[in-house]
Protein backbone atom coordinates (compact mmCIF):
# COMPACT_ATOMS: atom_id res chain seq x y z
CA UNK A 1 0.00 0.00 0.00
CA UNK A 2 1.62 2.97 -1.24
CA UNK A 3 -1.24 5.84 -0.15
CA UNK A 4 -0.48 6.89 3.34
CA UNK A 5 -2.25 10.43 3.04
CA UNK A 6 -5.58 8.94 5.30
CA UNK A 7 -7.89 9.72 2.64
CA UNK A 8 -10.69 7.90 0.59
CA UNK A 9 -8.72 6.38 -1.91
CA UNK A 10 -6.16 5.11 1.30
CA UNK A 11 -8.76 3.35 2.77
CA UNK A 12 -10.29 1.83 -0.71
CA UNK A 13 -6.58 0.66 -1.07
CA UNK A 14 -6.05 -0.51 2.45
CA UNK A 15 -8.90 -2.37 2.28
CA UNK A 16 -8.61 -4.34 -0.86
CA UNK A 17 -5.08 -4.87 0.58
CA UNK A 18 -6.37 -6.68 3.63
CA UNK A 19 -9.21 -8.52 1.36
CA UNK A 20 -6.72 -9.99 -1.05
CA UNK A 21 -4.51 -10.93 1.95
CA UNK A 22 -7.06 -12.84 3.82
CA UNK A 23 -8.89 -16.17 3.51
CA UNK A 24 -11.99 -14.86 5.10
CA UNK A 25 -12.47 -11.23 6.66
CA UNK A 26 -14.64 -9.88 9.38
CA UNK A 27 -17.01 -7.63 8.18
CA UNK A 28 -18.87 -6.23 11.41
CA UNK A 29 -20.73 -3.51 9.11
CA UNK A 30 -21.52 -2.82 5.64
CA UNK A 31 -23.75 0.19 4.61
CA UNK A 32 -25.65 -0.26 2.16
CA UNK A 33 -24.83 1.59 -1.06
CA UNK A 34 -21.86 2.35 0.78
CA UNK A 35 -17.55 1.90 -0.52
CA UNK A 36 -16.86 -1.46 1.90
CA UNK A 37 -20.04 -2.94 -0.09
CA UNK A 38 -18.81 -1.99 -3.89
CA UNK A 39 -15.33 -3.12 -3.03
CA UNK A 40 -16.56 -6.68 -1.65
CA UNK A 41 -18.94 -7.04 -5.01
CA UNK A 42 -15.97 -5.75 -7.04
CA UNK A 43 -13.85 -8.69 -5.69
CA UNK A 44 -16.72 -11.25 -5.29
CA UNK A 45 -16.19 -11.94 -2.32
CA UNK A 46 -19.08 -12.00 -0.94
CA UNK A 47 -22.88 -12.34 -2.33
CA UNK A 48 -24.22 -9.26 -1.64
Amino acid sequence: MQNKDGNLLAAKQHNEFVIANSNKPWVPHIAKGGMLEQLLKDVEYFNL
